[in-house]
Order: C-alpha cells, then structure tokens, then sequence
C-alpha cells in the first residue's frame, strides 16, 4: 500500500507534509542536509519516541539556523511537534514557514488543521477555504492525481466526505489510461481517505 503525506498535511499526499518526514533536495546546503537526515533517522530508528523527537527537533534547530530559507526543515520540525502534541509550538513553526513559502496551500491547510485542534474552528475554516481555491487553481491547470487527492481532502474538510467521494468519483475517467496514478488514486480511497479526519489528519 502506499504511504501519503497528509501536511502538512498532506505535506505529502502531495509534495508537502506533516505525516511523513522529507529528505532534503541536493540543492540545499549540505550541513543543514546531514542534520536534517540525521534528524529523520533519529526520529525513525526512535519509533517517534518523545525523547527522540526532541532530539531530532534540537538538531532541526541547527540546521534552520544555517539554512532558514529551506522550507524541508521547518516540515519536519512541525510534524514532530503535532506528534509531540504540541501544536501552540507548530503553529508557530507554520506562520514563519508561510512567510518563506507563500500561497502554499499544504501550508495554508496545515495552519487550519493546528487551529482546529487548538479549537479556533472558524479560523481554522477560513484556512481551509483560502487552500480551496488554490488547489481547485492548480488541480484545473495540472489535472495531476496528487492535486486531485489534496482537493477530495479539503473537500472532506469545508463540506463533507460525501462531497469529496463524489469529486473523486467525478474525475477519475481521466486516469484510467494512467495505471501509476489510477493506482496511487485507488489506494487513497481504499485505505487512507477511510481512516483520515480532520482530528487525526497531523498525526498520520
């Protein structure tokens, strides 16, 4: 089965997440890329053990401070505190996240979903409606599986699971000559969208 971000929330059911660390890009500086992998590794080989995350966020640290521009460190950082349960903490992350990386709607969702938990419910839809538009924007001009997988989740999130089956259903004709993405659409029905919600979402 394959495994998605959902991030930041998605971070990736589409290229950006909270659910599942990120490996940095070579195009990076180096240093901040070996704490960065280390971080991951601590964090894996830890299980996502408390003591391991606050290990791996230490060293999250560090490299922030030698690369603030890259948007992979701050991904990680911000899953390992929603795991953490700290989500006052990675909201934080988030807003200093979107001032490097604007109009990203992972992070726009992402920022909504720590407001949900935090209980500011009608900031948290705001959040969720500004990510709409963005994604519908780019799921139109790519029609690529993975901006159609983010939209049925946000669909899920501003009206209901119905509304985001139904979107699926609607457009999945123009996968099936893709086998690879009709695959990777298949397994979000059959075993991610059934288990996700809006209160377990960061935590996946």
């Amino acid at each position: 089965m394959l495994k998605y971000n959902l991030i930041f929330i998605l971070i990736i059911i589409c290229n950006y997440c909270f659910s599942q660390t990120l490996v940095i890009p070579n195009k990076y500086n180096k240093n901040a890329v070996k704490l960065n992998d280390s971080a991951v590794n601590i964090a894996f080989k830890g299980g996502r053990s408390k003591e391991s995350l606050l290990l791996a966020n230490k060293l999250l640290d560090s490299a922030i401070k030698i690369d603030p521009s890259d948007q992979t460190l701050y991904t990680n950082k911000i899953a390992y505190l929603c795991h953490m349960g700290k989500f006052k903490d990675a909201l934080k992350q988030n807003e200093i996240l979107s001032k490097v990386q604007r109009d990203v709607p992972e992070i726009i969702e992402g920022h909504g979903l720590m407001l949900y938990k935090l209980g500011d419910r009608a900031k948290a839809m705001k959040d969720f409606k500004h990510a709409h538009q963005l994604y519908e924007n780019q799921y139109l001009k790519s029609h690529k599986v993975g901006r159609l997988i983010n939209l049925a989740f946000n669909t899920y999130l501003i009206v209901d699971r119905a509304s985001a089956s139904a979107l699926i259903n609607r457009e999945k004709y123009r996968y099936k000559n893709d086998l690879r993405s009709k695959q990777q659409l298949d397994d979000f029905e059959k075993y991610i969208f059934p288990k996700v919600n809006v209160d377990n979402a960061l935590l996946l």
